[in-house]
């Protein structure tokens, strides 16, 4: 019992300053805009917060501890006035205490790696943090596991420029793919193997760029990241489209 109440103290204590600050930001809403200085002072409380958890143990309650810090990155992330402001510094720190905790909370995996790679600027840490997360998943857990793989040689490709683990984080992902129980898995696995193909057969390769960008597109993390992959998606010569349905279509550059 002492350590679930040591567990239970520290849990109340970060539940106290996010209290402050919640409160602290009603009374300024309610006089004028929220102006910079403020913000500065909620991105100081919450590193805070994280620090905090970073020290602290978890005793038994590591997915709890991991399924509140995704509540908290989701809030963080969307607060548009505030990150124009601060920027997204603590990005990687909501990720890192993620896997920490729960290494197998794949659809927060694909969220914050995106977010990380793009907004933290951060491709290193995401691809550590993800290798320290897929030695803990197997490729049945999830229909959404092969998608790690896939995200990962999205930032080696296109942000590290580590073609040769590019390729083997497709394939990987291709293998993964076929070993789950989706109804899409034969069309995720050739995707990936398509991208595989194209680096082979130029490792500059508008089409696995093109490729890449549409795995960003996909993830429909806001529109601000699916405006980013369509622009990036036309300087490299490929187009995007409406269906008649409401879908996004891609379609390759004619010229590699």
């Amino acid at each position: 019992m002492p350590r679930v109440n040591t567990f239970f103290t520290i849990t109340s204590l970060i539940i106290s300053v996010i209290g402050i600050l919640t409160l602290q930001k009603g009374q300024l809403e309610a006089d004028i805009e929220l102006d910079e200085e403020y913000y500065q002072q909620q991105n100081q409380l919450n590193r805070l917060v994280l620090d905090i958890q970073t020290k602290a143990p978890s005793f038994g309650f590591d997915n709890l501890k991991a399924n509140w810090n995704y509540l908290q990155y989701i809030q963080y992330f969307g607060d548009n006035p505030a990150r124009q402001v601060t920027g997204y510094p603590l990005l990687p720190k909501y990720f890192e205490i993620i896997v920490n905790n729960d290494p197998r909370f794949v659809r927060a995996l694909l969220s914050l790696s995106t977010a990380n790679t793009l907004y933290a600027v951060s491709p290193k840490i995401t691809i550590r943090l993800l290798d320290q997360a897929l030695e803990q998943i197997s490729p049945t857990l999830d229909p959404l596991t092969p998608y790690i793989w896939s995200y990962k040689g999205v930032d080696e490709m296109l942000f590290l420029g580590d073609i040769t683990a590019a390729k083997k984080s497709y394939q990987t992902a291709a293998q993964w793919a076929l070993q789950t129980d989706s109804p899409d898995k034969e069309a995720v696995a050739a995707r990936n193997l398509e991208t595989v193909q194209f680096l082979e057969q130029n490792p500059d390769s508008k089409r696995a760029r093109v490729a890449a960008w549409m795995f960003i597109l996909g993830n429909g993390l806001n529109e601000e990241t699916q405006q980013l992959a369509i622009e990036q998606i036309t300087a490299l010569g490929g187009t995007v489209t409406l269906t008649p349905e409401g879908n996004l279509q891609v379609e390759f550059p004619e010229e590699d």
